[in-house]
């Protein structure tokens, strides 16, 4: 039984780390300017016509994936130097976008440049913000620092509209980078990041997949969504309910277990899927909710998971690949957007649904991730717990 004084320790204990460590603010530093950037692609690689958008901004975001990649690969090597040097080319990268560069040359160039400049080092940052938790708070701590991050991007989403203001992002986000990097002592092995649940790589692969899934059903459902002038407002509060979601998931995956809360998550979605199908879509407004699983997912897999179950030299890795299929759902949106393909609820809800209990029961034949004596541990605590109880009920008796 999970009580409210442990998930308020929890959360304080997990604020406290995220406000006493630079690490979160590089992290946001460092994320923020690749998703405005990608969010507002359209406008970086110019006007030349529905397809050839389309591929150009497939060519942006496969030059970005194999930077992340590169950089995970390259993530034990990356001393505060490099950082450095990543962020110097991110600010080259931000000033260049004042000339405004439209034609094909221009945008390869950007293409290339803003690529590598914002996606290289992503990995290894996140991977530094993963170090510095432990298996008792990695939630917590995770499920904070990501809603900050959300809030920040959704914040520039609103007010970032032009190529000019993307450019002026870019160049605050990288001139901050540089100065918080000088305030601290980036990536410092704290001695606890080697533990973790040795799992084999197929298991692994497998958590890749359920990711995929969820990601895959969120674009296409998202798309039928948009459809709808009426769920605008559902869905920009459904983003909100993510947010908290973020933190409450984050703090009970540390106490109820990361499998649990992971199979409710998707059973709770494949559910409300189902019922929008049996309605015809007169229950649609119930994908408002879709932002607890969404919350809950994301920390789950971008954070918390590969700290679990992955050593310090390879969860960079991990760390990208995860991104990767993010931006991959990203360019489905938009070829979605693009060819307006005819999709309604009757015959993608039944589908999805489908889909999202099968990774259900996918995640219910994978292993914990979180330690045995962990588990053991917080068992214990509720024994003893429990035992004074029970002992000041009989001593006033």
């Amino acid at each position: 039984m999970v009580h409210f004084e442990d998930l308020l320790l929890s959360f304080k204990g997990g604020f406290k780390t995220v406000i006493s460590t630079y690490q979160v603010v590089y992290s946001i530093l460092g994320i923020v300017p690749l998703y405005l950037t990608i969010s507002n692609g359209r406008l970086l690689l110019g006007d030349y016509g529905r397809g050839i958008d389309l591929l150009l901004f497939a060519g942006f975001l496969l030059i970005t994936s194999i930077s992340l990649l590169s950089g995970a690969i390259f993530c034990h090597l990356l001393t505060a130097r490099y950082h450095i040097m990543w962020n110097l080319l991110g600010l080259t990268f931000g000033v260049s976008l004042f000339f405004q560069l439209t034609d094909i040359a221009g945008i390869i160039f950007y293409t290339l440049l803003g690529g590598f400049s914002l996606g290289f080092c992503i990995p290894c940052i996140i991977n530094s913000l993963v170090k510095l938790t432990t298996f008792e708070n990695r939630g917590s701590v995770s499920g904070i620092s990501i809603m900050l991050l959300f809030l920040v991007i959704g914040v520039g989403l609103v007010l970032v509209n032009s190529m000019i203001e993307i450019a002026l992002v870019v160049i605050i986000t990288k001139a901050l980078s540089l100065l918080t990097i000088l305030k601290m002592k980036p990536f410092k092995d704290r001695g606890n990041n080697e533990e973790f649940t040795n799992v084999r790589t197929w298991i692994k692969l497998v958590f890749i997949f359920s990711w995929s899934i969820f990601l895959l059903v969120d674009a296409v459902t998202n798309s039928i969504l948009s459809q709808f002038s009426s769920m605008a407002p559902l869905l920009r509060q459904s983003i909100f309910v993510g947010l908290a979601s973020m933190v409450i998931g984050g703090i009970l995956l540390d106490h109820v277990g990361r499998k649990k809360l992971i199979l409710f998550s998707y059973a709770f979605i494949g559910m409300v899927f189902s019922m929008v199908t049996i309605s015809g879509g007169d229950l649609l407004p119930m994908t408002f909710f879709d932002g607890i699983p969404w919350g809950v997912l994301t920390v789950f897999f971008v954070m918390v998971l590969w700290g679990d179950i992955c050593s310090a030299v390879e969860r960079p890795f991990y760390i990208a690949a995860s991104l990767v299929i993010v931006l991959l759902e990203i360019l489905l949106v938009d070829y979605l957007r693009t060819i307006g393909l005819g999709l309604s609820i009757a015959n993608v809800f039944p589908i999805a649904s489908i889909f999202l209990f099968i990774a259900a029961f996918v995640i219910l034949i994978l292993p914990e991730t979180l330690p045995e004596k962990v588990i053991q541990n917080r068992e214990l605590k509720e024994y003893i717990r429990s035992a004074k109880k029970i002992k000041e009920k009989f001593g006033k008796g």
